[in-house]
């Protein structure tokens, strides 16, 4: 939840990185919103990308919800940890949608938590965000009308598969009871058989997810429950 996720992040930001300074790589139309606390903060667009430079470079900044700044530049080079915007218009807006004031710079200095290395980055992983990040990239998804049904199983699974520590040792402890080789060995086999039964519902849970068939909760949980059923029932057995 911690380590993980920031450890694959900065691992892939050092290979673009490396990428981007032996061959800058051209990418077309790059766009890119920008959360914060859950909210839509900022959309970035660049009609073109080479290395640190970007041409046709487009902001819209948003005020609880509300498009509130346009920022239309027409290049932008990146300088250690901020872009230099060039050539551009900076239009600030009222509530209703209207123009307040238009800035026309040869220059600007603006910071973003966009570095060149994160436009090439493209859409993230499950894996590389702990399950607050990933529910804001979630609802940021949602924004953009995008099906979210297989990051919405993923965001479950960040919660079931490690409950499924606590699922086994509720299946193992009946089964761990008699100490005799006989029922270890008849215990150890049916333990095999049901951690293979796990996954076999894992993954079944997830395809049926993905199809749409049962809802993203379920499909994660519906191993847990399963073999927590069967726990249950052992555990109960053993209790006779």
């Amino acid at each position: 939840e911690i380590v993980v996720p920031e450890a694959n992040h900065a691992t892939k930001t050092l290979l673009l990185q490396t990428k981007i300074e032996k061959a800058p790589k051209i990418q077309e139309n790059v766009f890119m919103p920008e959360l914060q606390d859950g909210v839509l903060k900022r959309i970035f667009y660049a009609r073109k990308s080479e290395g640190d430079r970007m041409s046709g470079v487009i902001i819209q900044e948003f005020n609880d919800g509300q498009l509130s700044q346009l920022i239309n530049a027409k290049t932008a080079e990146w300088d250690k940890d901020r872009w230099i915007f060039r050539n551009g218009t900076t239009y600030f807006l009222s509530d209703t949608g209207e123009y307040k004031h238009i800035i026309k710079f040869e220059e600007q200095y603006i910071t973003l938590k966009l570095s060149p290395a994160d436009l090439y980055a493209g859409n993230k992983n499950p894996e590389d965000m702990n399950f607050r990040s990933l529910r804001d990239y979630i609802n940021l998804k949602k924004k953009m009308g995008e099906n979210v049904v297989d990051l919405s199983i993923q965001l479950n699974m960040k919660l079931a598969i490690p409950f499924a520590c606590f699922v086994f040792a509720l299946l193992g402890a009946p089964l761990g009871l008699n100490p005799t080789r006989k029922s270890s060995s008849i215990g150890l086999g049916i333990s095999v058989i049901i951690i293979f039964v796990y996954y076999v519902l894992m993954f079944v849970g997830m395809a049926a997810g993905e199809l749409e068939v049962i809802s993203p909760f379920i499909a994660a949980w519906l191993p847990n429950v399963a073999t927590a059923s069967i726990g249950g029932w052992i555990l109960y057995k053993a209790g006779q």
